[in-house]
């Protein structure tokens, strides 16, 4: 485990945010979860996800799970996306629920050394921050995405999840 200490810089004076994280150590294969919400854009979103980092060469396995949307992962299941993962991505976040605990779900993940990215549309962008900064980690990364994606094709969320993968999960993955 690489200990590293988080700092928000941003952070009010009264409220800083620090958290102690022992991130995993990443000694052969990179594992990563995607925690499927359930939406029919992000059953297209996690295909693309998947073509595009396992071709990519970065990742070495990648598991799917599909969650509720409208209440929080069991606890069971976490525990063995932390155990088993070096990096999470979680979604889609489209609803005021599903938004909600998507953002509570990835500070689990992220709490317990696990890179996580969180996948959100406009429309709840917002609540998603403030769900973030209520939970202490106002800096979790997220991506964001058009609020229309249950009305979007493959062939439409094809160049925003390139653009995800290349401008926000890259850059964390090769963090890790």
């Amino acid at each position: 485990m690489v200990k590293k200490q988080i700092l928000n810089p941003v952070a009010s004076v009264f409220k800083k945010y620090v958290r102690n994280v022992n991130f995993k150590k990443i000694d052969s294969n990179l594992n990563l979860s995607i925690l499927n919400s359930r939406w029919d854009s992000m059953n297209r979103i996690s295909t693309l996800l998947q073509k595009k980092l396992i071709s990519n060469s970065l990742i070495d396995e990648i598991k799917v799970f599909r969650i509720n949307h409208s209440e929080p992962t069991d606890q069971n299941l976490l525990n063995h996306v932390t155990d088993w993962s070096h990096f999470a991505i979680l979604g889609l976040g489209n609803w005021g629920a599903c938004t909600a605990w998507s953002c509570h779900d990835g500070t689990e993940i992220a709490n317990k050394g696990v890179s996580t990215i969180l996948l959100i549309t406009e429309a709840f962008k917002d609540l998603a921050l403030a769900t973030l900064d209520s939970r202490g980690i106002p800096d979790l990364p997220i991506y964001i995405f058009p609020h229309e994606t249950e009305q979007m094709g493959i062939e439409e969320l094809d160049p925003l999840v390139e653009d995800a993968v290349n401008s926000k999960i890259i850059p964390l993955i090769k963090e890790t």
